[in-house]
């Protein structure tokens, strides 16, 4: 074979190579697209969010607020356990009860402030091996109770004289 002979055929052999390494491509994306788009399925793999209360609510002391966290785990072990932390301090832990791990899980948890300001509500998901899902994080703003007045020095009163 003379040297255009060669560079023939492999050209033809590239071509063929760059052709099906293409339709591989385009089917990976595809199927790429169609798992993105199918119902329940997120781009994130393991997840944690607060579906109440919303981002900077306003509450009054002594009211009960409900803390619902929503965390997934679509490629790990599952989810194992999610803590909250009200100002940085840990206040509660969750846990599923019908399995060890679970691939969504949806926890209640409640809390009522007992000091009126801004509070950081966090949270983080667990799994069994011990890796975290990204923290969750919000700011709540609890309001002193309606008729109570605190005055700069913190004494509380019901009635002004």
């Amino acid at each position: 074979m003379t040297s255009r002979g060669i560079a023939g055929v492999l050209n033809q052999s590239m071509l063929m190579r760059c052709v099906i390494a293409a339709g591989l491509a385009i089917g990976l994306l595809l199927t790429g697209c169609t798992l993105a788009l199918a119902p329940g399925t997120g781009s994130e793999p393991f997840t944690l969010y607060f579906q109440t209360p919303a981002a900077d609510a306003l509450v009054e002391v002594g009211t009960p607020v409900q803390i619902i966290l929503v965390a997934t785990d679509r490629v790990g072990s599952g989810i194992a356990r999610v803590d909250l932390m009200i100002d940085d301090v840990l206040y509660q832990q969750g846990r599923p009860v019908e399995n060890i791990t679970v691939p969504v899980f949806t926890v209640e948890m409640n809390w009522t402030p007992i000091q009126p300001g801004s509070h950081a509500l966090t949270a983080i998901a667990y799994r069994t091996d011990g890796s975290t899902s990204p923290l969750a994080a919000l700011r709540l703003n609890v309001a002193p109770r309606a008729g109570v007045w605190m005055n700069p020095a913190g004494v509380r009163y019901t009635r002004v004289l």
